[in-house]
């Protein structure tokens, strides 16, 4: 197998399904860590890898290992793997309303009542979506990947309970907390299993490490995207 040739096939699914390294790792059932080093050449494409991707994704064997025939399968005609997104109403907890969410997250009749807005989700993933509305600046750092005060940011749920969170792919990726006393949003930084404390940074220098227990924390969201930003 040419590797370097199975890699620039792998990189054109990966482009063609608008997925991060991160999701599309997670789409085959791969940690990011081991992903990445596969594609930056620092360990070969192997047969475990080519299988996880023929068989989530239906892609064509022959295509992916050599170039040659259809990029995927019949079956993946059939179910047309562009079409895994739906439009659906996400309710939005606003900044004045957070406090008030502590109380009643758990409502079903309180949700319902929440403003909403249209949002794309991936409809391959389960579970519930949210919009935060963002409060204060930790997350500027005056780069393209900042997030703004009042920005609207897409979250989808996790369970803590199946949250690994001694995995590489933590590091670095940014979760809206929902926690006993307050709403943030923070990247991970890492979690010390002894004393079950969750480490959580700032984009902004000027804030520092918040240390919270993980007993503490009501909910939390993987930020997919900024949906809204008040110009």
């Amino acid at each position: 197998m040419n590797n370097e040739s199975i890699i620039l096939r792998v990189r054109q699914l990966v482009n063609e399904m608008g997925l991060s390294d991160a999701k599309f790792a997670a789409r085959i059932d791969m940690e990011k860590s081991g992903f990445s080093k596969r594609m930056r050449g620092q360990v070969a494409i192997g047969s475990g890898v080519i299988n996880k991707i023929v068989l989530a994704l239906k892609v064509n064997k022959t295509w992916l290992l050599t170039g040659v025939g259809e990029k995927y399968t019949k079956e993946n005609q059939e179910i047309n793997i562009h079409q895994n997104y739906d439009f659906v109403s996400v309710p939005v907890v606003a900044t004045q309303t957070h406090s008030e969410y502590l109380r009643y997250y758990k409502s079903a009749d309180y949700i319902k009542k929440l403003y909403s807005v249209p949002s794309k989700i991936d409809s391959s993933f389960k579970g519930e979506y949210r919009v935060f509305q963002v409060e204060g600046d930790a997350m500027f750092d005056g780069t393209s990947k900042s997030i703004l005060s009042n920005d609207l940011v897409l979250g989808r749920e996790i369970k803590i309970d199946n949250i690994n969170l001694h995995s590489e792919s933590m590091y670095g990726r940014l979760f809206m907390i929902v926690h006993d006393t307050g709403v943030i949003l923070r990247k991970f930084i890492t979690f010390d299993p002894e004393s079950k404390l969750i480490i959580l940074g700032a984009l902004n220098p000027l804030y520092e490490n918040i240390v919270l227990p993980v007993l503490n924390i009501l909910e939390i969201y993987n930020v997919v995207k900024i949906i809204d930003r008040e110009l």
